[in-house]
């Protein structure tokens, strides 16, 4: 399966972290890319995001954001911001790690609240995109997200986004950053976590959980597309949804919201 989880987060952070430490004696009070922020206010950013989603997981935030933020001390060194950076992704993996598989907290539409997969993924994708962001503002011109975690970011968070043979650059045609053959340029974009729809069935709460791209083509070859499924393992009805979902995703046609649901029992956690 291509997963989205903690240890993504730390791949996407340990990423991000050597690009700005191999830039550490620059002056980053330059633009970062095509954005109106400095390098400094960029990587402020993406620590600020990365925190503030570990507290939507840990304070079960369900109207607004955690009332807190982090900003770089005055004077700190460009070495030492880069540690801040790893920290606080050190928190958002822990969190994610720890999380229960119901859980959610909330962000702001039309990205729609996450369960721990989501801020993982909206996590990594912050890291990946303004790490990009940064390498162009600096001059390192050959820096691209890493083609695997590109892949899993777009099948999980871009369920609207037809892949291309290049993740890497689909991620950032995705998100306003590149050009792709025969695709008009992207000049609005978001991302998507999967819905989740409750529903009341006597003793026991359902939900509804939208099946992504990557847990249905998980789920089409064999998988538990993330799931534990009550009696073991998927009927085959299942295993032929998912199969849809996936061909849909490959095609370009799948639409968000309108897909393939997932019936799970609330109380443990168990796919129906």
């Amino acid at each position: 399966m291509l997963e989205m989880g903690a240890d993504q987060v730390d791949e996407a952070v340990a990423e991000c972290a050597e690009l700005l430490r191999s830039v550490a004696d620059r002056d980053w009070a330059v633009p970062a890319g095509s954005l109106e922020w400095s390098v400094r206010c960029t990587v402020e950013h993406v620590a600020d995001d990365l925190i503030a989603y570990a507290g939507q997981l840990t304070g079960r935030a369900t109207s607004g954001y955690v009332g807190y933020g982090i900003t770089l001390d005055e004077g700190l060194s460009n070495e030492d911001a880069v540690g801040v950076v790893t920290a606080t992704g050190g928190l958002l993996s822990a969190v994610v790690r720890t999380t229960p598989p119901g859980v959610r907290g909330w962000h702001s539409f039309a990205y729609g609240a996450g369960d721990r997969t989501g801020f993982a993924g909206m996590g990594v994708a912050e890291v990946l995109l303004h790490t990009y962001d940064i390498a162009r503002g600096l001059g390192v011109d050959h820096w691209l997200p890493p083609s695997r975690l590109s892949r899993s970011l777009l099948a999980h968070l871009f369920p609207h986004v037809q892949p291309g043979p290049d993740p890497a650059r689909t991620l950032l045609w995705a998100t306003g950053r590149g050009d792709l053959p025969a695709r008009p340029r992207v000049t609005a974009w978001h991302w998507h976590n999967a819905i989740v729809l409750p529903v009341e069935d006597g003793a026991d709460v359902l939900e509804l959980r939208e099946l992504s791209p990557a847990a249905a083509m998980d789920l089409a070859v064999g998988g538990a597309a993330g799931h534990t499924w009550l009696g073991g393992d998927p009927d085959e009805g299942s295993r032929a949804a998912g199969a849809m979902v996936a061909r849909a995703y490959a095609r370009g046609t799948h639409r968000p919201a309108w897909g393939t649901f997932v019936v799970v029992r609330r109380h443990d956690e168990r796919a129906l």
